[in-house]
């Protein structure tokens, strides 16, 4: 992949991106993703948490962060917006100086519809420098696409002080400048049935195959087109991810069976394709019905488009394997869930913690949102004395949107 096919920008703010960089990293590596990356960097103003990270450096990407010298807020901001705003003039241009620098690389590699994946915190100390840089990246790049990436505090005081990121999020989108944000929560059925860490795996390579999918294949949907696709339904999308494990054939066991069309060789051995094919269906079922599935707690509506895409350590190369699995999978698909548009990556899915095996598939669903008020709000109420202190700065730019959705060009999806 040349410099010319370089046209993603994974960027983000506070330290959210700073590990969820770094979670994608392998999984990016995995699905061949980095050759399509320009350029990568965040915005982390608290010294104290760059001190612990390394700068995530890729061999031809381009690094857009801020200098360590330029980060001169020693705590951060506190996750307090108001603070930020206080020192607006510390990061502002440091912020503005890293967003040109995106632009100028892409003039210089002529990239014309270039797509970003921002990630940020939705409880964040960070919402306006976020909300400055991607303010500024739409009015010098207007074409640009950009998919968020937040996730949902597990700790309940955090979950009601989300609702500034919900507001900026919200805003973004009806505003034109984000596509759609993707939404992960810390205390969903996932998380709470297998690990947080486990989900933290699941998502990086579910973000990875939505990413490289069109790059393998020319008919699968791209990351923007499927962001434009729910964006057109709400400004908020969910994730939900299966894995099963495939078993491969040895020699010993069938030696007769080798040469068949049937039978494809992978990394771990050769593979039965009807075998591959029964567990990519189970791996459906699973991903859009268990609850357990979900990485926040919001059923999937299949009367409404939603995007599932196959993980499938096949290479990409073996056009008779993925055309079997690809028109069975679609056929299985317009028969059974009409709504839903099958994407598909070569790469190994994530392993599922309960079992054994070294091949694995992964079904990852990404299906809009209902209203996220309802689930941010269905905490225990804070005290008087700490709401009051809560909501003792307002956030200075950004307006939290009724629940009636009103005033906003692409009212929230409503099931």
């Amino acid at each position: 992949m040349t410099n010319l096919q370089r046209t993603t920008n994974l960027l983000g703010g506070g330290t959210y991106n700073e590990n969820a960089q770094r979670k994608l990293a392998g999984p990016f590596a995995e699905l061949g993703v980095w050759p399509a990356v320009l350029t990568n960097g965040g915005f982390n103003f608290n010294r104290a948490d760059r001190s612990k990270l390394s700068r995530l450096v890729v061999p031809g990407v381009v690094n857009v962060s801020p200098s360590d010298e330029a980060l001169r807020a020693v705590g951060g901001f506190g996750g307090d917006d108001g603070r930020a705003d206080t020192l607006r003039h510390i990061w502002e241009r440091e912020v503005f100086h890293s967003v040109d620098r995106v632009v100028q690389t892409l003039q210089r590699h002529r990239v014309v519809g270039s797509q970003t994946i921002w990630h940020q915190g939705m409880r964040s100390g960070h919402h306006l420098v976020t909300e400055a840089a991607l303010r500024r990246l739409h009015e010098r790049v207007p074409d640009m696409l950009i998919f968020i990436r937040t996730v949902v505090p597990d700790d309940v005081i955090e979950r009601q002080k989300a609702l500034r990121g919900h507001a900026l999020f919200h805003d973004l989108q009806r505003e034109g400048i984000a596509q759609v944000t993707l939404v992960s929560d810390n205390s969903g059925p996932f998380a709470v049935r297998y690990k947080l860490d486990e989900q933290d795996k699941m998502e990086a390579t579910a973000v990875a195959s939505f990413a490289a999918g069109n790059a393998m294949f020319t008919r699968v949907k791209s990351l923007a087109e499927m962001g434009r696709g729910l964006g057109q339904l709400g400004p908020f999308a969910g994730l939900a991810f299966a894995s099963r494990q495939v078993e491969a054939i040895t020699t010993w066991m069938a030696p007769w069976r080798r040469d068949s069309d049937q039978y494809v060789r992978t990394q771990h051995g050769r593979v039965d394709l009807h075998h591959v094919l029964h567990e990519a269906l189970l791996a459906t079922k699973t991903v859009l019905h268990d609850r357990d599935a979900r990485a926040i707690d919001v059923p999937i509506d299949l009367t409404v488009p939603c995007y599932l895409a196959y993980t499938m350590p096949i290479s990409p190369t073996n056009k008779p394997a993925w055309e079997f699995l690809a028109s069975e999978l679609r056929r299985y698909l317009k028969q059974t869930y009409p709504s839903v548009v099958p994407m598909f990556a070569s790469g190994q899915g994530t392993p599922d913690a309960r079992y054994h095996g070294t091949w694995w598939i992964q079904a990852s669903a990404c299906f809009p949102l209902p209203s996220l008020l309802a689930l941010l709000d269905d905490e225990p109420v804070l005290p008087a004395r700490m709401a009051d202190s809560a909501q003792a700065r307002p956030l200075p730019s950004l307006v939290l949107p009724g629940r009636n959705g009103r005033g906003a060009s692409t009212p929230e999806y409503v099931p």
